[in-house]
C-alpha cells in the first residue's frame, strides 16, 4: 500500500478554519436557456470568433479562437443558434440553446503513452485547456515550458484554494482512477521522475480511498502527500515550496523548483482531451455561502449564467453578493450579467450588507505579518501605498511576492483592506513602469533619429568634399592647361 508521506516544510503564517468544508456531493443542473461566452478572457487575452452570427453550432464545436499564444480557444458547451453582442454583454457572443442537443463526434487518441509530448501538447491546446485554479494560464504553455526545463515531479493539488471550497477534493474522490491514469500521461510528457498527489491532512477518507486505489492499481512512482489543513497552503506556491523545500522568488514558477503542478480540475480537463477526445466544455463549481440553503458542487457547462446556479441552489434571501472565487479570495461581481469561465472554481453566496465596518487607523499589532504566508510586513507595505510612493524598489518586490490571499484582511482589528489597497498600488506600480517604458523608448527613438541625422549630415558633407575635391582637381587641370596652351602658342 502506498502510504501518504508528509510535507517538507511547515507553511508558514496562514490561518487555520475550524469549520472547513468536507467535500460535497456533484449535481448538474438543466441545460441552460442561453450561454454567454465573453471573446475576452479575464487575464485580458482576446478571442475572434470563427462562428457567423445566426449560425447553429453543435456542442463541442469550436467558437472562437485564439489570436496570441496566450489565449485558448472556446468550444460550444450545447448546440444552439449563435447570437453576436448583446446590450448587457457587448464583448461576447451568445448561444441560444436548443432541445436537439447535437454534438460532434469526438476523436479519442489511442495507446497517448506510445504519442510524443508534441503531438499530445497540441491535443491538450486544440481542447482549449487552461488552467481551473483561477489563474487561467493555458495548459499547453506550462507542459511546452517543461519540456524545456525538465522537471523531475509532478504535483497534482487537490488542496483547495479556499476554505469554503470542495470541487477538487470532490472530482478526486470521484474520478481517482482517471486522475491516476493522467498523472501517468503527464509524467510521460514531461518525462517527471514521480507524482505526488497533495490533500489536506483532515481529509482522511480521501486518503484511505486512495491509498486503496493506488494498491489496487499497483501504480508505480505516484503517492499521496498530506500538507496542514492551513489556509492559503493550496496556493501553488506554498504548495511547492512546502513539498520541494525550496524557496521561490516572485517571478518564479514551480518548474524552478523541479516541479510541474495543476489542480485536480485542470488534469481531469487533459484526461477528457486526450482519453476521451473532448474538449473543456463544462467544470465542477463549489456553491456555498450564508445565503443558499447548503453547500453543493455543481457540474455547470462554461457560460452558464451565474443566475442560474443561484435558481439551483435555492436562495434563502432575495439580495445577495456573490464573490466569485470564494469566501477569501473572491470578487464581488453581478451574478445577473455574470457567468461560469473556465476559471470559475468557487462561488460565496452571502447575504447583501448595506453597511461594512469603517475602516480605522493602523495601531501596528503586527498581526498581519504573524499570518502572512510569504512573510511580508502589510503593515509597512501599506504606509508606502498610503504614501503613494509607487517608485521605490522594495514596494514592487513586495508587491510582486503578495498572493492577495487576504490572511492580512481577516485579522486586522482596525478593519482596514489591506489588500484591495495592495491591489491598487499594484496597477500603480503597473502603471509607473508603462510610463517609463514608454518614456525610455521615445528617448530610445529620439536617439536614434538624432543619429540618423548625424549619419545623413556626414554623408552630405562627405559627397561635399568629394565634389569640391573634384572640382579643385578639375580647375587645376584647367589651369594647366592653360599655361600649357599660352607657353606653346604655336600648337594653338
Amino acid at each position: 500500500m502506498k502510504q501518504s508521506q508528509p510535507a517538507y516544510r511547515k507553511v508558514q503564517g496562514g490561518i487555520v478554519f475550524t469549520a472547513k468544508q468536507q467535500p460535497q456531493p456533484i449535481r448538474k443542473i438543466h441545460t441552460p436557456k442561453q450561454l454567454i461566452y465573453p471573446l475576452t478572457d479575464q487575464r485580458g487575452q482576446q478571442r475572434s470568433l470563427i462562428v457567423e452570427d445566426g449560425s447553429h453550432v453543435a456542442a463541442g464545436q469550436p467558437i472562437a479562437e485564439s489570436t496570441n499564444r496566450l489565449s485558448v480557444p472556446v468550444h460550444a458547451a450545447c448546440s444552439g443558434i449563435i447570437s453576436y453582442a448583446q446590450p448587457q454583454n457587448p464583448d461576447s457572443v451568445l448561444i441560444t440553446t436548443d432541445r436537439e442537443q447535437h454534438v460532434t463526434t469526438p476523436i479519442p487518441l489511442d495507446t497517448p503513452l506510445q504519442h510524443s509530448p508534441q503531438d499530445l501538447i497540441k491535443r491538450i491546446e486544440q481542447a482549449g485547456v487552461s488552467g481551473m485554479g483561477g489563474a487561467g494560464y493555458p495548459a499547453h504553455l506550462k507542459l511546452l515550458a517543461a519540456l524545456e526545463l525538465s522537471p523531475h515531479t509532478l504535483i497534482l493539488n487537490a488542496v483547495e484554494c479556499d476554505p469554503a471550497t470542495t470541487c477538487d477534493s470532490t472530482l478526486l474522490a470521484e474520478y481517482s482512477e482517471d486522475i491516476l491514469t493522467v498523472a501517468k500521461l503527464i509524467m510521460h510528457i514531461c518525462n517527471c521522475s514521480h507524482c505526488m498527489i497533495a490533500i489536506e491532512d483532515q481529509q482522511t477518507a480521501l486518503l484511505n480511498h486512495l491509498n486503496k486505489v493506488l494498491s489496487e492499481t499497483a501504480t508505480q512512482h505516484i503517492r499521496v502527500v498530506t500538507v496542514a489543513s492551513r489556509y492559503p497552503s493550496g496556493s501553488e506556491q506554498q504548495l511547492v515550496e512546502s513539498l520541494t523545500d525550496q524557496t521561490l522568488r516572485a517571478n518564479q514558477t514551480a518548474l524552478h523548483a523541479g516541479a510541474i503542478c495543476f489542480n485536480i480540475a485542470t488534469a481531469l480537463a487533459i484526461h477528457r482531451a486526450i482519453y476521451l477526445g473532448l474538449p473543456l466544455l463544462q467544470r465542477l463549481v463549489t456553491v456555498s455561502g450564508p445565503a443558499i440553503k447548503q453547500p453543493v458542487n455543481i457540474f455547470a457547462p462554461i457560460g452558464t449564467p451565474l443566475s442560474e446556479l443561484l435558481s439551483a441552489c435555492g436562495l434563502l434571501t432575495e439580495h445577495v453578493t456573490v464573490l466569485q472565487g470564494g469566501l477569501m479570495m473572491g470578487q464581488a461581481v453581478p451574478y445577473e450579467t455574470s457567468v461560469v469561465l473556465k476559471e470559475t472554481y468557487s462561488l460565496w453566496i452571502a447575504p447583501e450588507q448595506h453597511t461594512s465596518n469603517e475602516a480605522q487607523p493602523c495601531i501596528r499589532c503586527g498581526d498581519c505579518a504573524v499570518v502572512c504566508p510569504v512573510n511580508l510586513q502589510p503593515q509597512s507595505l501599506y504606509q508606502l501605498a498610503q504614501a503613494h510612493l509607487w517608485n521605490r524598489p522594495e514596494l514592487d518586490i513586495d508587491l510582486a511576492t503578495c498572493l492577495e490571499c487576504r490572511a492580512c484582511d481577516l485579522v486586522c482589528p482596525s478593519h482596514i483592506p489591506l489588500t484591495d489597497h495592495f491591489i491598487h498600488a499594484k496597477l500603480k506600480v503597473q502603471e509607473l513602469k508603462q510610463s517609463r517604458a514608454k518614456a525610455l523608448h521615445a528617448r530610445q527613438r529620439y536617439e536614434a533619429r538624432q543619429e540618423r541625422l548625424a549619419k545623413a549630415a556626414h554623408k552630405r558633407q562627405s559627397k561635399d568634399r568629394k565634389r569640391k575635391q573634384i572640382s579643385d582637381v578639375n580647375a587645376m587641370l584647367e589651369r594647366i592647361k592653360n599655361k600649357v596652351d599660352n607657353n606653346n602658342p604655336e600648337s594653338s
